[in-house]
């Protein structure tokens, strides 16, 4: 299971934590809002996952990103910055509290995956 190798992997998985263990000067940089995203929807689902082993480190290095983020919300006047900060300030939230949450799967289990055709190339 990915979710299983991500949290064991302690490469993967410190460089999800490095993601949202960011300076000021990374927070601001706009370009990284969406690689912070993306991060933070991966932790989500290993929070869920592994909510026992990890959850009490995870989630206290979320809030310090979380208190990161309110801090230059606040200082900055930016308007266009402070709007994905807010979005990534939303998903944060929810990856905290994500042991509380209905079990996220990439897929239904009880539908059925579509015949696929088979595609013939010539060359």
């Amino acid at each position: 299971m990915v979710r299983e190798f991500f949290a064991r992997s302690e490469q993967i998985y410190g460089m999800l934590i490095k993601a949202v263990s960011q300076d000021r000067v990374q927070i601001e940089n706009v370009k990284m809002v969406d690689v912070r995203l993306w991060t933070i929807r991966i932790l989500f689902r290993i929070h869920q996952y592994k909510a026992k082993e990890i959850g009490q480190d995870l989630v206290a290095i979320l809030q310090r990103h979380k208190e990161n983020l309110l801090q230059v919300m606040a200082e900055s006047k930016e308007d266009d910055l402070k709007s994905l900060l807010k979005e990534e300030l939303i998903e944060l939230e929810e990856c905290i509290d994500a042991p509380n949450k209905k079990m996220v799967s990439n897929f239904d289990p009880d539908e059925k995956p579509e015949k696929q055709e088979k595609i013939h190339v010539l060359l």
